[in-house]
């Protein structure tokens, strides 16, 4: 009985304490510039939750949140994070910082107001990011460390760059952790928060399928889902909220992302189609073709481990696959598909600093342009570090010098091919995510049980397509 106490506050006096090392790192990461600090007019991401919050907390009725006249950071997320918003608003009146919450008062930056929006991300990601974390991981307090200390995508995002990511992460962390009973109910609210929660949509929309077909009729996860999907989007005009939340009208995607269109966009631009109308649709046909192989051979159970570790090949691969090939992405997207693969740290060590690794140096423009260079470094070293993966922090120590002289001002190069870093980054980083998708099919079907050959994957096919319906059960 003493030892088995003694275990038990060991394990409590170590969770204590990657939680208490968590919150330091994402607190001193905080200290650094945010999303277009002192850079007018739009300023950045810092501004436009801001704004959102002055929004949301001023306009009546609530239906008008997505119809507002103006360009200055509308609302573009779905009505879950502009809910957030509105708590937020309220609760900077409260705390009398109902000047950063004023709706006309475009840029406003305050020491304050910036200790306050800083601290509702950390404490955010504190209440709701750590216990999904914590519960996903099984109680296994290496994987909880991997989540939490060991991914620096997340930290750099939320907590230097700004933004909520840590609610959406939080909810495909829940419905990964209760996946037998939820996963549909956590998918569509982490959707109705933030829209690029579908890259994981289509893996447990099949097993619901699957499932509902075998018994004939929906479970309770269905019908809940569909219920809190019309509670939240009741108040609002769909088409209005449609329009906003995927603007198709802003391209192919931002700035020069890690994607496949970003990579050939020189043909594109070259050929007139980078605008085309017909560019939608292929992005749509691309990443279907993509996505198929993980909706395959699947049970739609989650008991075993072995089953919970196919769960996250699979969410890695269709989020990755939707990265790399649809539209509208964002550089910031890349930490979907990192969640999923963070839950595998026993089992492919390896796959995560390099998956890690990459996806931080994809980032690089974006902070670099922001002025958080040394947050990236400092994060991807300690995250090398601590895994215990040394090669990894050689191979870091020369990519990222690399990619830093590119960027110094005075640089000719620079100054002559403003877009040769980023455009460097992008291409560099694609081949390395197109190299963990290639892994992540050939996984799958590894613990599918299917080779990585033309009869395994048509094997792979039949077992998915078989759809028999259980027999009925005699009553007694």
């Amino acid at each position: 009985m003493k030892v088995l106490q003694s275990c038990r506050f060991g394990q409590l006096r170590k969770l204590l304490l990657i939680i208490v090392l968590a919150i330091y790192i994402r607190a001193s990461i905080g200290l650094f510039p945010y999303s277009g600090e002192h850079r007018p007019p739009r300023f950045g991401d810092y501004e436009a939750h801001r704004y959102w919050s002055a929004v949301t907390l001023h306009m009546r009725p609530v239906a008008n949140w997505y119809t507002h006249p103006g360009d200055y950071w509308v609302i573009d997320y779905p009505p879950l994070s502009a809910y957030l918003a509105f708590a937020i608003g309220i609760c900077a009146r409260l705390l009398d910082f109902e000047g950063a919450v004023q709706a006309d008062a475009y840029g406003y930056e305050s020491e304050s107001s910036r200790a306050f929006f800083r601290g509702t991300v950390l404490l955010v990601d504190l209440l709701f990011f750590f216990p999904a974390a914590y519960f996903a991981s099984g109680g296994d307090l290496n994987r909880f460390a991997s989540l939490t200390l060991f991914q620096p995508c997340w930290i750099l995002i939320d907590h230097a760059h700004f933004h909520y990511t840590c609610i959406q992460l939080g909810f495909i962390l829940w419905m990964i952790a209760r996946y037998r009973t939820i996963k549909l109910t956590m998918i569509a609210t982490a959707v109705l928060f933030k829209q690029t929660s579908i890259y994981f949509l289509p893996v447990p929309a099949m097993d619901a399928l699957r499932q509902a077909w075998r018994r004939a009729f929906p479970d309770n996860d269905v019908l809940f889902s569909v219920l809190v999907a019309l509670f939240i989007l009741y108040p609002f005009k769909l088409d209005a909220l449609l329009r906003r939340v995927f603007p198709f009208h802003r391209g192919v995607f931002e700035d020069k992302v890690a994607t496949f269109w970003c990579t050939i966009s020189p043909l594109l631009r070259r050929t007139g189609l980078l605008r085309s109308r017909f560019l939608p649709p292929a992005c749509g046909l691309m990443t279907l073709v993509a996505v198929i192989p993980f909706l395959m051979g699947s049970p739609g159970r989650c008991i075993t481990e072995s089953d919970r570790l196919r769960l996250c090949i699979r969410l890695t691969g269709c989020s990755l696959a939707f990265y790399l090939f649809s539209y509208h992405v964002h550089e910031k997207h890349i930490l979907l598909p990192l969640l999923p693969l963070s839950l595998c740290a026993h089992e492919y060590p390896d796959i995560i600093i390099w998956a890690t690794s990459t996806a931080v140096f994809s980032l690089l423009p974006l902070f670099l342009h922001e002025g958080s260079a040394m947050a990236l470094v400092a994060l991807i070293i300690w995250t090398c570090l601590g895994r215990g993966r040394r090669p990894s922090v050689a191979w870091m120590l020369l990519a990222l010098p690399l990619g830093i002289l590119l960027a110094v001002d005075g640089n000719p190069f620079r100054e002559r091919y403003p877009y040769l870093l980023p455009y460097f980054v992008a291409i560099f980083c694609f081949l390395n995510f197109l190299m963990l998708l290639l892994w992540c099919y050939k996984e799958h079907a590894k613990l599918s049980g299917c080779s990585f050959t033309v009869e395994g994957a048509r094997n792979l096919l039949f077992r998915s397509l078989n759809f028999s319906r259980a027999p009925p059960q005699k009553l007694s």
